[in-house]
């Protein structure tokens, strides 16, 4: 029976689509009561409007941002992981579970590797798995670049990851000080290295390495 680690998962819902949408209620909302609802039909009106809008939208996004962040942080997922598959379900933004979802390594998925100390300049490394419609992001805080090399012995393959967690990734988020969480990391990477020939990423990777040389 497989055993899934519980973490703390945010969702795209939350941190991304909820702020755009009260982004583009305000800016499309706005000129709309103006010119239609007080029935101020003029262009200087509607201009005035669809700018005052957009500052104000923009400032109501800004602002509630941290709250849907810090809601983020309630939601949780579980990770499962097989020598063969890593399959996870997490909470949506109304809190109710998703399905299951699974990703095989025995057949082709796309994994990005991703290290560096972000906008906050901690460490942490992020690992992006894909096949099909189904996608998983995970980033471990506390992580370095240097950390990765025993398990996946190809510091090249690894790219520069900009921002953290704290910046609002979606996605699991994990802590690499914990044994348990910790241990995900080194056992997912050594999966990884093991069936990278099915990482397409890294076919192509290793194929512009044959061509420039």
């Amino acid at each position: 029976m497989q055993t899934f680690l519980r973490a703390n998962y945010r969702s795209g819902w939350l941190i991304i689509v909820y702020p755009i949408l009260i982004f583009l209620t305000v800016l499309i909302g706005f000129p709309l009561i103006i010119y239609f609802g007080l029935e101020w039909e003029s262009t200087l009106w509607l201009v005035t409007a669809i700018i005052s809008g957009f500052v104000l939208g923009l400032v109501l996004s800004l602002t509630t941002y941290p709250i849907f962040l810090r809601q983020s942080r309630r939601q949780y997922g579980e990770i499962g992981l097989t020598s063969q598959a890593i399959t996870w379900r997490a909470e949506g933004a109304l809190r109710a579970v998703r399905r299951t979802q699974t990703i095989s390594f025995t057949q082709p998925y796309r994994a990005r590797l991703l290290a560096g100390e972000g906008d906050q300049g901690q460490p942490g490394f992020m690992l992006e798995i894909s096949a099909g419609k189904s996608a998983i992001a995970l980033y471990w805080q506390g992580i370095s670049w240097a950390d990765l090399t025993d398990e996946f012995d190809a510091p090249d393959f690894v790219d520069e990851l900009t921002i953290s967690s704290s910046d609002g990734l979606v996605g699991f988020d994990l802590d690499g000080s914990q044994p348990l969480e910790r241990a995900l990391l080194d056992t997912l990477l050594g999966i990884l290295w093991q069936t990278r020939q099915n990482n397409q990423l890294y076919t192509s990777y290793l194929q512009q390495i044959a061509l420039e040389v």
